[in-house]
């Protein structure tokens, strides 16, 4: 059968063909068989098109509506004079207006607000298809590949955290997110996440790999030091951009590289399992004094130990790190999020955070630490 696609560039040419042609005894035929094709389109796009989108979110669909309905509206026919095919000329055009009527509800179905379940089966679809796909498996195949001759099959945090890195910067240097990042005036700060300060001495690329990780942080989460993908952004984010330029092989591109990432994330999880594993047959003295220090004074007291203990973890690399102001940054979120309970005089945040490891030269000074906290 014919596609969609070839039916309606027919559909256009016969037109045109029709416009252009002079009457004759055999345009009655000619313009009654128009009104009948363009029917049957309306009919194929009602029955395969439209009733498809009704039921679910859909992305590729291979035909830019608005831009047919926007055609549809230039393609009246001119009045013949003879009264023998005007019969057939309102066929036409009221064939054309049952068209039109089709494709401006497909275009409403597509722009509707649809469920949440609808994104996230979307993004499992698009998910799916790329997992089973020979690009997953060479991923994976270069994983490994990465594993035996870089870290001699056993990666340490260093290499995985490296390794990680690695594949973000080769994903936003695809342009996945350029269209999202040139309307971020203000890139947020997410401390003890990913470390962009640690690139080059160039404040240009510290800045743009901060922009694309704002846009990457609007489709994932953070959670235990791992990105995890949010199916409900992402699959919202894959369908509004479904038309634009490039959007299917962004999608894939967005698919690889996270698929990269959590390959890398995988290995972080055993090594970690590992430790962990270890401190329950008994540590050697000095990382059982590591478990034993005292955690950061201003955790809520109902937070659960893992998490207190991830909290204090992440303060403590944060003062290690990063700038005092991201530092705030950090204990305002978590504050925020009701897991810090921090006192209202700065000097007694600042003494703490010195305890943690929060040096105090320039930079560090406790005037400046007054200016930025809580702020």
């Amino acid at each position: 059968m014919q596609s969609i696609e070839d039916a309606i560039s027919d559909v256009f040419l016969w037109l045109t063909t029709a416009r252009n042609a002079s009457s004759s005894s055999g345009m009655k035929y000619h313009l009654a068989g128009i009104a009948a094709d363009i029917a049957g389109l309306a009919q194929r796009l009602h029955d395969e098109v439209l009733e498809r989108v009704k039921q679910d979110a859909v992305m590729d669909i291979g035909i830019n509506f608005a831009a047919l309905s926007q055609r549809l509206l230039t393609m009246e026919l001119e009045e013949y004079a003879q009264p023998e095919v005007q019969e057939e000329q309102l066929q036409v055009t009221e064939a054309l207006g049952g068209l039109s009527a089709v494709v401006e509800e497909i275009i409403a179905q597509l722009d509707r607000h649809h469920r949440d379940e609808e994104f996230v089966r979307l993004y499992e679809k698009e998910k799916n298809n790329y997992m089973a796909s020979g690009a997953a498996r060479y991923s994976r195949k270069r994983f490994e590949e990465w594993k035996d001759n870089s870290c001699n099959g056993e990666p340490t945090l260093e290499d995985i955290e490296d390794y990680r890195l690695e594949k973000l910067l080769q994903m936003f240097g695809t342009g996945v997110f350029n269209g999202v990042v040139e309307h971020i005036m203000r890139a947020k700060r997410y401390p003890g996440e990913i470390d962009f300060d640690q690139l080059e001495p160039n404040p240009k690329i510290t800045k743009s790999a901060v922009h694309h990780y704002t846009a990457l942080r609007r489709l994932v989460d953070y959670e235990d030091g791992c990105l995890k993908v949010n199916p409900l952004h992402v699959g919202k984010y894959f369908y509004n951009n479904r038309n634009e330029e490039n959007a299917k092989a962004h999608r894939t591109c967005f698919l690889k590289y996270m698929h990269k990432v959590e390959l890398s994330q995988q290995e972080l999880r055993k090594l970690m399992q590992k430790e962990g594993k270890s401190a329950s047959y008994g540590l050697c003295h000095e990382e059982a004094e590591t478990l034993e220090t005292e955690l950061f004074h201003f955790i809520h007291p109902e937070i659960e130990e893992e998490e207190a203990r991830r909290i204090h973890n992440a303060i403590k690399r944060l003062v290690v790190n990063q700038k005092v102001q991201d530092i705030c940054i950090y204990l305002k979120e978590q504050r925020e999020k009701g897991k810090l309970l921090l006192p209202q005089s700065p000097g007694t945040a600042y003494k703490e955070l010195q305890r943690m490891g929060m040096p105090c030269g320039e930079g560090y000074s406790e005037k400046y630490f007054y200016s930025c906290y809580l702020k």
